[in-house]
């Protein structure tokens, strides 16, 4: 049996993983999957996280991850939710048979998620004129007319990560020379494009990139082909 721990990037929460679970669920019968939310977002979402530490926020994704009973699992995170990977790796060492990522951010030591954005973007002038078009962009350029509306429309729920998940700085990566590690590598991604997950990279240690060619979001553009790609990943 596999056991499958995912977290969600930036104005998500859990629910952006429901499709990519459902098809692991249909390949694999007996993988346990759970989707995390981070305060603020998801089931946690409206709650007061303005004086929530970093330390805190994994602290409370550890409570979840205990209170799931989940082992030896496969932790994945997508786009910010790979700068906790590290942290709970660390924290809990033997608790994660292998990091995933999938266009993950890993910021430089020193250097925050909002210093870190800025480099990022699709490296093209577009001025939207509506924040929503800026997110079709960003994050639906290989979506349909019908799962670009219903994405865009689950993003307008409200969710937050705190405040401090944009400005903490201590990165620690040395540890992950000795976790067992992928990159899923998006190759059209216009929200953390490829010369950004090419730095990334070199940051956490991964010991093998599979690349896809789709943008930001292949957990709902292409779940049955990341439901795959993960499978194989838990051996």
């Amino acid at each position: 049996m596999t056991d499958f721990i995912f977290v969600h990037g930036a104005m998500m929460g859990g629910w952006v993983w429901d499709e990519t679970i459902a098809a692991i669920k249909e390949k694999s019968g007996e993988a346990r999957c759970i989707a995390l939310d981070v305060p603020g977002c998801g089931s946690k979402r409206g709650r007061d996280v303005r004086e929530l530490s970093f330390d805190g926020l994994i602290h409370g994704l550890l409570d979840d991850v205990d209170a799931s009973g989940l082992t030896d699992a496969v932790l994945i995170g997508h786009s910010q939710g790979g700068t906790v990977l590290p942290r709970l790796a660390e924290a809990r060492p033997g608790l994660f048979r292998k990091l995933v990522y999938i266009a993950c951010v890993g910021p430089n030591p020193g250097q925050s998620v909002m210093d870190a954005s800025d480099s990022d973007g699709d490296g093209q002038d577009v001025k939207a004129t509506t924040i929503m078009e800026g997110l079709r962009t960003m994050l639906c350029n290989d979506m349909d007319v019908a799962m670009t509306r219903d994405f865009l429309a689950k993003l307008g729920g409200g969710d937050a990560w705190p405040p401090a998940s944009y400005i903490f700085n201590g990165w620690r990566y040395d540890h992950l020379e000795h976790v067992p590690s992928a990159y899923i590598y998006c190759e059209r991604d216009n929200c953390v494009p490829p010369a950004r997950q090419d730095a990334y990279l070199a940051n956490l240690h991964i010991d093998s990139v599979i690349r896809l060619d789709c943008g930001h979001q292949p957990m709902n553009s292409r779940p049955e082909e990341l439901a795959d790609i993960l499978l194989a990943e838990a051996g």
